[in-house]
Parts: structure tokens; sequence; C-alpha cells
């Protein structure tokens, strides 16, 4: 409801933080032109011309913005509510540092 999804669209998960970090790291980073380069092969006329960003770093999903510019529309939850330090990629030690009233 949040992202009006159309009935043809791409999701494309950007993992950041401790996934792609430090000593839990599970994969190997990749850049928002990466992402955007990949999901650009299956927008088309009549098919999906939407991008949905699934990530909990806000700055991933716009990276995936700027670089996929004006030849699709990328769409990605606001989350207003997060405090600002967890608005760039999960680290699982700063989430546990805090409160279960901050959490």
């Amino acid at each position: 409801e949040e992202l009006n999804l159309p009935e043809k669209y791409i999701a494309v998960q950007i993992r950041r933080g401790d996934k792609v970090a430090g000593n839990r790291k599970e994969s190997v980073e990749m850049t928002g032109r990466d992402f955007a380069q990949e999901a650009l092969k299956h927008v088309s006329p009549g098919g999906p011309t939407v991008i949905i960003a699934c990530s909990d770093d806000r700055s991933a999903a716009e990276e995936l913005g700027n670089a996929v510019g004006r030849r699709a529309e990328v769409r990605w939850r606001k989350r207003q509510d997060v405090p600002e330090n967890l608005r760039n990629g999960h680290w699982q030690a700063d989430y546990n540092a805090l409160s279960a009233k901050q959490r």
C-alpha cells in the first residue's frame, strides 16, 4: 500500500551494513550501478517499469535511483520512524546496543 505497487514491477534486495563488511560479512558489496544494470535488463514497454528497492539502507536505494535515472521509476520505503544511525545499513552490534524502547 505504501509503495502503491503496479501489477508488474521488479524488486531488488540491496544488502549493506554488516552483511557486506566487517566480521559478519556474508556477501560482496554491489554498487547501485551494478543493481541498476541488472534490473534495467527487465524493464520494457508493456512490462515492468517500476523498480522496488528493498533495503534497510536508504542511501543504497537512493544510489540505485540515481543509477537508473529516467529509464525507470525507483521506489522504496522511506522509514521515517527509524533512528538516523540505523538508516544506512544494518549493523547488528549497534542495534543490540539500543534500549528495547529505541528498537
